[in-house]
């Protein structure tokens, strides 16, 4: 039967929200089927997220990266052959030159090349396509 209302079946979670609120909504039973809900007419409240799309506390931190050379055979000097640029040689030096069990943090790259952070992050994902480095989460 048509009522003139759209019909549609509550989330469990605006139950609660209801009840708390109670006196801004009105209810009557319609044709002695259905109950129906409604917000009063100026009736002002803040109408709740839905459970799925609301996030509990902080985020996890994201993953800190060591960045090494996949084959120590490509020294700097063979990339400086390449035609590596002045940048990319210097980014590449450092993680060369880093530790090749630990590797090196990108923090560690901009303290020893001094580039701008927007920089290195994008040598780093260039030397990361080319197969020249790896990037290992830090536990």
């Amino acid at each position: 039967m048509k009522t003139g209302h759209d019909v549609i079946a509550l989330p469990e979670q605006l139950i609660p929200f209801i009840i708390e609120n109670i006196a801004h909504f009105q209810a009557f039973i319609e044709n002695g089927e259905r109950i129906v809900i409604s917000i009063k007419p100026g009736a002002q409240m803040k109408i709740p997220v839905s459970a799925d799309r609301v996030t509990h506390g902080t985020p996890p931190p994201r993953p800190k990266f060591a960045y090494t050379v996949k084959d120590r055979k490509n020294t700097p000097a063979l990339a400086k052959r390449f035609g590596f640029s002045e940048p990319r040689l210097r980014v590449y030096k450092a993680i060369f030159n880093a530790d090749p069990i630990r590797g090196i943090q990108s923090k560690d790259i901009l303290r020893v090349t001094k580039l701008p952070h927007g920089s290195v992050q994008q040598i780093l994902h260039w030397l990361r396509s080319r197969e020249m480095i790896t990037g290992t989460a830090m536990t």
